[in-house]
Parts: structure tokens; sequence; C-alpha cells
């Protein structure tokens, strides 16, 4: 007789398949929906905005049910791994009520994920079975409300008239202003050289250098790229009015392109330009002659003001512009993209200028020039400090300096009307739309989105390039981005808006390269969000609790009417605390102590992606390993000092198969990261510690557990290797196929005072079997004590390696460091057993080619080293810098060449060394910085400098 418990089960597993059978279904047309609506429509009716909304809402809350069943069946995939592994299975007599088997076929129905081949031998609480039945239901009632708020169901309708939409083209709804719904037409008119400009403020260096590169530098072509209102298209009428160029050209002709890339119109404004006659041809290639034959032997200037072609196709029917003329024509292009500059390459040498806002000072004088024009001293006085404000809100852009200063001129210095038309904001708001919206609609829809993101940051905000690409992935906002390296969508995305301008490239406090967005850009994302534009994801988060209030001082943001569009799938900082209703968050960063005091309250980060714990830690709260969908974890360790032991990963690491990245940073008195047993699971992990520690012993892991981290990446320092014990465990590695790893160091921890012969043989084993991949650009290997390097090194394989770092090894000879193609940087330091430095490490085939890109050496604490042998025919073509430091015995001869073409020169405690320097000083640069120290017991220390 059928149990009655297993014959409910088996009917609730049925309807929660056909009920998500039913959902995707919906889920997937909606989406489509979605984004068509952002890609090809033009939303100019309110309440299809707010249905479109709604739509998105239910999207993002159907992919929230998907992702909780997906948890559900991974946590049971885990938890019989576990039973598996301890050896607890259930005996085959226990009640079917207690202990049921779910097998493949029902995973398989039933999962929308990527856990759905996995069998599980646990039972869905009951709790969980009704959950899921309620919410496929509450979805199927909501799908149903919102389809209703139409005359008819639009995913059946075709008229998109009727719903207030129109094709795309340059009209752009603004949303409402005075209580009005309006339209304006954001497209550009046809800019030409010969409308009067103003003055132009701050622009004399641009022009000076621009002039110079039209008329003295060879390339054809030559791009000047800029963010929308910095006043390119002016400083280009100000070169096309320049003299010396007026006089160094035949002819000029002046073609605005638009955002409209039309070959044949550009083809024909450009020879109506230089006619003066309206073309009759209709035929593009007689156009063509037409053109040719009347620059025919004429050296001609061409402006191609506001391009925005970005498809190299486009740019290759433009190459036989290159054709016309005489040898030294020059093409300038004014572009807001830097891809558009950039496809110009493959057809035409190009030269690109960046465009920059102004200073201060200058911002100031063009302002007060607009805005006081007519007003007298007393009024320009009682003024000066407003002023002073409104120009530190334009940022250095001319267009909008120029704009709100002709603006309030015409209040005749009226200063409750200057305060009131500031306050209002309306101003500033057409601007940036009418400026900047045209510049956001040539995004792709990822890019959209991306920039979008960046709003929810306060202004001023310095991203690190990873950390942006690593929270779009973790919102969803880029396609198949869990599927990508994170290389790649920081060259597609962080670059893609990089170079378009919607972000800067920043210094950080210690020199690193930082990422932020322009003031205006900023304003213009908050405004677009406000519009409701952004409609094809809802991955866009902040805060689902809309009691939070927005604080521009913290690094997260929360719900206000200015971003109550975007679904609530938020971050969170440690300043707030995280609610019951806050279950959609993907993005967490808090202090590392507070998420510790949360670890009952799992249920709330089942989506979480993105954890960033802030503050050092001791130990990695273990709950950390119960978020099954974190792509992204960040930490800070910290031990307190030397004496500390490593820091310890919990055991179940092994158990986040979808992260990415680990980001671990450290304090300056902390030990290693251990590996736990299980880490060589996660099979998607990118980014590892930097330093890792191989170990034998208990949960840790051997070197073998790098075996199938193939996309790892970034830098890597192996320590511990005295406990790689077998040449099989060190080709376990694999780390030959890992391509990502740009930067390696391969450490002993022993001393080097010991002659097992033994030890030896098996380190240099190890070493031979560690073979890195060809891409590997940085490597170091310290406490080698063994007689000779293994091969890899020395037989040019390392062919893209720049910095090589070689400590405290006992080698008597160098390894055949001469063949490594591009090595820029090389320290060798603490050379025991070495005293000779000759011909063995040039290239013996081709000794002229050794070290033909060495820039930088060092040699340090070499006690040893006597002799260095310096072969005729390598030069060191490309050495700068010389260091030779504390090797006591060193001779040198026959150095003159090599030194003669150094700007810097140190040498300390190497007397031979130093008084053959002095010797010979006649023969170096007069510019050589050039120090020398020689350290005695009673000497103490001498310095010798040549005069610059």
């Amino acid at each position: 007789m059928e149990d009655p418990f297993k014959k409910e089960y088996s009917k609730k597993k049925e309807e929660i398949k056909n009920k998500i059978d039913s959902l995707k279904f919906r889920y997937n047309t909606i989406k489509v929906l979605l984004k068509e609506s952002e890609e090809k429509w033009e939303i100019t009716h309110q309440p299809t905005k707010q249905w479109l909304y709604y739509l998105k809402l239910y999207s993002s809350e159907v992919e929230d049910l998907y992702e909780e069943y997906d948890y559900e069946l991974f946590r049971l995939s885990i938890k019989q791994q576990s039973y598996t592994k301890d050896h607890k299975l259930r005996s085959k007599d226990v009640s079917t009520s207690n202990q049921i088997s779910v097998n493949r076929e029902m995973n398989n129905e039933m999962s929308f994920g990527a856990h759905s081949s996995e069998t599980t031998f646990d039972l869905f609480s009951t709790s969980f079975i009704e959950y899921m039945l309620s919410n496929l239901e509450k979805l199927r009632v909501k799908y149903d409300y919102i389809c209703s708020h139409r005359e008819e169901d639009l995913l059946k309708r075709t008229k998109k008239d009727v719903l207030g939409l129109k094709e795309k083209d340059n009209i752009h709804n603004l949303g409402k202003h005075d209580g009005k719904e309006t339209e304006v037409r954001s497209f550009k008119t046809a800019s030409v050289p010969f409308t009067d400009e103003p003055n132009i403020y701050g622009r004399d260096y641009d022009e000076k250098k621009l002039s110079e590169k039209i008329l003295e530098c060879h390339e054809q072509v030559i791009v000047l790229v800029g963010m929308g209102g910095l006043g390119k298209t002016t400083l280009a009428k100000k070169l096309y009015k320049n003299k010396d160029i007026e006089n160094h050209f035949a002819t000029q002709f002046w073609v605005c392109v638009l955002d409209d890339f039309d070959i044949k119109r550009i083809t024909r404004d450009s020879l109506e330009f230089i006619t003066k006659k309206k073309c009759s041809f209709n035929v593009f290639s007689v156009i063509q002659e037409e053109l040719q034959e009347e620059l025919k032997g004429k050296k001609f200037f061409l402006i191609l003001d506001d391009i925005w072609i970005e498809n190299q196709c486009d740019w290759e029917c433009l190459g036989f512009l290159s054709n016309l003329g005489s040898y030294g024509s020059k093409i300038l292009v004014t572009t807001r993209s830097r891809v558009a500059a950039e496809a110009i390459y493959p057809t035409l040498e190009y030269l690109r200028y960046d465009l920059k806002t102004l200073d201060y000072k200058d911002s100031v004088e063009m302002f007060q020039n607009f805005a006081f024009r007519g007003l007298d001293e007393q009024k320009k006085q009682e003024l000066k400090n407003m002023s002073m404000d409104i120009v530190k809100r334009c940022n250095g852009l001319p267009l909008m300096i120029s704009v709100i200063g002709k603006l309030l001129n015409d209040t005749d210095g009226d200063k409750k009307k200057w305060r009131t038309i500031i306050e209002s904001d309306s101003w500033k708001t057409e601007f940036i739309l009418n400026t900047y919206k045209i510049s956001y609609d040539h995004l792709s829809n990822e890019l959209k989105q991306c920039f979008l993101y960046c709003s929810a940051f306060p202004k001023d905000h310095m991203f690190d390039r990873a950390e942006l690409a690593n929270l779009w992935i973790a919102q969803g906002l880029v396609k198949d981005g869990a599927s990508k390296l994170i290389k790649e969508v920081e060259i597609e995305c962080v670059d893609g808006l990089l170079h378009r301008s919607f972000l800067e490239q920043n210094k950080g406090h210690f020199g690193e390269v930082k990422y932020s967005v322009h003031d205006i850009m900023h304003d213009l994302a908050k405004l677009l969000i406000c519009d409701g534009r952004s409609l094809a994801n809802g991955d866009l988060s902040v805060s689902g609790n809309s009691n939070f209030s927005h604080n521009s001082e913290e690094i997260c943001a929360y719900n206000n009417n200015c971003i109550e569009p975007i679904v609530g799938r938020t971050f969170h900082h440690s300043l707030y605390p995280i609610h019951a209703d806050s279950k959609q968050v993907r993005v967490v960063i808090c202090d590392a102590s507070y998420f510790d005091t949360i670890s009952v309250s799992v249920d709330l980060f089942k989506h979480l992606r993105y954890l960033d714990l802030i503050g050092a830690i001791t130990n990695l709260p273990k709950v950390v390993c119960q978020l099954y969908n974190l792509y992204t974890l960040r930490f800070q360790i910290s031990l307190g000092n030397w004496n500390s032991s490593d820091f310890d990963l919990p055991k179940d690491i092994g158990n986040l198969k979808k992260l990415q990245h680990m980001y671990v940073h450290s304090t300056k008195y902390c030990g290693h990261v251990k590996l736990t047993c299980g880490i060589g699971e996660l099979v998607n992990l990118q980014t590892l510690p930097s330093i890792i520690k191989v170990t034998r012993c208990g949960e840790y892991c051997t070197i073998s557990e790098l075996k199938n981290l193939s996309y790892v990446g970034g830098t890597l320092a192996i320590i511990g290797l005295e406990n790689v014990k077998t040449v099989e465990e060190a080709k376990s590695a694999r780390l030959e196929i890992k391509k990502n790893i740009k930067g390696l160091e391969f450490r002993w921890n022993v001393s080097g005072h010991f002659n097992d012969v033994d030890l030896k043989q098996r380190y240099s084993n190890v070493l031979d079997n560690l073979l890195p991949n060809e891409n590997i650009e940085n490597l170091r290997i310290l406490n080698y004590y063994c007689n000779q390097f293994p091969n890899w090194l020395s037989n040019g394989s390392l062919a893209n390696l720049t910095v090589l770092f070689l400590s405290l090894c006992s080698c008597e000879t160098l390894p055949v460091l001469g063949k490594i193609p591009f090595l820029k940087d090389l320290t060798i330091s603490g050379f025991t057993n070495l005293k000779q430095v000759g011909i063995e490490i040039y290239d013996s085939e081709k000794p002229e080619f050794s070290f033909k890109s060495l820039v930088k050496l060092k040699f340090y604490r070499m006690n040893s080293w006597e002799e260095w042998r310096l072969v005729d025919m390598c030069h060191f073509h490309s050495l700068n810098e010389l260091y030779i430091l504390y090797c006591s015995k060193l001779h040198v001869s026959n150095a003159s060449r090599m030194l003669s073409q150094l700007r810097k020169l140190k040498v300390i405690d190497s007397p031979h060394l130093i008084e053959w320097c002095r010797r010979h000083a006649d023969t170096f640069r007069d510019d050589l910085d050039w120090i020398t120290t020689a350290m005695g017991f009673d000497v103490g220390c001498q310095m010798g400098h040549l005069p610059s």
C-alpha cells in the first residue's frame, strides 16, 4: 500500500513543476519585452512607464523565488555529502516520515538553476514546500493583476501606439517639469565653423599644442576626445580660423557627422563645402570621384565634428579620405567616445588628444564674463561670493558655465532671482539632459545598467577596478557575468564607460588607479532613474526598506523619491541594521563583528553574492560557508604580532561552489593564509589570497589543491614548498595551464646552512616541475638552496616575463637569463656561493640580443661575488639603472660602455667598484644620478657625487 505521505509529496512535486513551467514562460516573455522597451521604444506615456515598472518588479520576484529554490536544493546536496563523508547515512529501515530519497529525476524536473543534477537524500521541509506553492500562486495572481491594468493583455498586442510607445528617434521624454509632462528634442544641430564664438577661456595651451600637431606631426588624423560640454567644437572652430593653419593648407572644409552616420551625406557635404555649390549627384561613387577631383594635388585640412562611429567597418568606409589630396593633409576629429577614436586605428594612423575640464581660475573668469556683463562694480561685489559657489558646481565644464552665466545675466544682478534660479536646479536638469542624454542613449543596455548602478554610491566615491566589476556581476547587470573572467568584465564594462567619459580615472591615496563618476554624470544617472528609464533589468538596487534615509556620506544608498523605481536589491553598511524584510540582498558591506552576530539569520542572505567585511578579523565567521550563492568575498586579517599563527579558513569553505574571488587584505603583523582541504573544489575561483601556505598535516591543503583551479589569476605567492614531498605532487598543481596568473613567488622556509643532499635534490625536482605558464610577467624565487635552477628559467620559455627576483639561493652559477626576451627588471640577492658572473648568463647563440630589454639591474648582499665578466657583444642597450649594494669583493672590468649610458648608478660598500667609477667618471653621462658609499670600520661613510 502506497504511503499517503509519499503520495501527497508526489502530488505537490507535480504541482510545483507545473507552476514553475508556467512561470518560466511568463518570465522569459516579460524579460524580452522589458529589454525591447529599453532598447527600441521611447516611452512618453506615464501610465505605461508605471506599468512596465510593475512588470520589472514582478520579474525580480520570480528570479528571487528561483534562487531560493536553487539554494534549498544545494543545501540538501551539501548535507548529503556531509552524511556520506562522515558515514552517517541512515539505515534502510528509517521511517519514510523522517527521510525520503529525492532522486535525480525530480531535481531535473523542478530545478531552474545550476544544481538540478544533484541527488539529495533529505526531505524538503514541509514549511518550504508550502512556501514555494504559496509564492508561486501569489506570482500568478500578481501577473493577472498587472495584465488587467491594460485594456487587454500586452503580450497579445502589437499596436505600440495604444500603449504610449514609439520607436526611438531623437525625441526624449524628460519627465515632468512645472507639473507638465514635456518632450524635448535633445539632438544636436549640425555645427558650422563660421558662427562667431565668444572668447575661449583656459584653452590657450590646448590650442597651441593642437596647432603644433596639425602643422608638424606625421599622423594623418588627430582625434580630440572629451566628455560633452568641454568645448571641443568651440576649440575646433578656433583652430579652423587659426591663421597659421589657414596659410598652411590649400583648402579647408568642415563636416558635422552627428550620430546618424551616412557616408554618402558626409561625402556630399564635403563636396558642397568646397565647391560652394549644391551637389546634383545621387550615386555615391560619382560623388566620391568629384570630391577626389576637387582635392587632387591639394593639401587639405578637414574637421569631422561630433563623431559617434564606434564600428570599425564604418571607419573603413571613411578610409578613402586618407587617400585624397596631397601628402601632409590632416583630419581633425572631435568625439565624446574614446572607443570611436580607437576604431580609426586599423585604417589610419591617428593621434589622440584628451581635452580636460577648465581649472578653477579660468572657470571663474569665464562665468563672471557672462554673468556680470553690464553690471556695475557694486553689484559684482555683492554677487562675488555667490558666483564662486556656482562655479564650483559647474565642475570646470565651459558649456555649463556659459549656460548658467547667460541665464543669471538676464536677471540684471537681482540677488533674489539669482538665489531662486540656483536653488531650483531646473536649469541644471535641463542642461544635463540636453547635453548628456544623447551620450547615454549611445550606450549598450548593459553599460546603461552598470552606469546607473554607480549612482547608488555618493558623489566622489572612489572605486577599485575589480570592485566595480564584481559589484556589477553580483547585481546581475553583466550578461553572462558569472561565467566571465573578471578581466573580461573590466575591459568590456569599466573601460567601456571610461572611454565614453562616464567614468573618470584617478589616483588613490597611495598612487593606485581608482575610478569615479564625474559629478555631472552622477546627476545624470539620478535624473534618468527618477524618470524611470531603466526598465530592462530589476537588478539595480537600493534598499527595499523605505524607512531608511539616504546618507550621502556613507558608501550606501537607500530608498528615497529619486531612486524609488529601482528594485530593492541593496547593499548595507554597518551603520544600519539588516532587517528581516531585506531578503533580496545581493551585496553586503558591513562591519565584520556585526556580521558574526547574525550567524543564526542565514535566511537573510540566500541571495547574497558579494560580501565585504570591514575591519580586521582573526577568524572568518562560519556562517560565510552557508552563503552558497556568493561570488565575491572580501575581508582583512590581523593576527596582532610577529609571533601569531597563520590565518585559518573555515573547513567548510569548499561549500562555496560559486565563489570566484577571495580578496584577503592583511595588516603588517600577520601570518599567512593556510588553505583548507577542499579549496580545490572551488573550480570557479579566479582570485586567491596573494600568499598561501602549503602544509602537510590535518585539515590543510597540499599544493595539489591548485590542480583544478584553472581560472586563478593575479599574483600568487606559494610558501612552505619544503612540504612538497614528491615530483607528482608538484606536477599536480598544473601551473603551466594557469594562463591568468601574472605573478608567482616560490618560497622555501628553510635555512641555507645545511648539506642534506637528498633534500636539495628534492627541492630541485619540485621547482623543475612547477613550470609557470608562458603568460607569467613577474617571478620571485626565495630560499632556494640548491645547486642549479630549473631549465625552464633558461630556455626562453617565459616569453612575457618582465620582472625577476632571485634571493637567498645557494647556486654557484646563474641561469641563462639573457634568453628572456622582455626582461626589464632583474634583482639578484644573497647568493652565498656565487663567485663569478660571466658568459654563462648570456644567450650563447645570439649574445648581442641578450638583455636587450633590461632597464633596471640590482645586485644586493653578494658577499662572495668577486668578478663580473662583461661580454663585448652585449651592451645592455636599454639599461638605465644599476644598483650594486654590499658586494665588498667585487671587481669589474670592461664596463665603460655599459656604465656610460646609465641615468642612475648606486654603489654601496663595494670599494673596488667605487674606485673604478672614480677613475672613469669622465665617461659617464653629464646628467647621471651617481651615488657611491664606502663603508669601513674606521671611516664610517664617505659620499661621492658627480656634478649634474
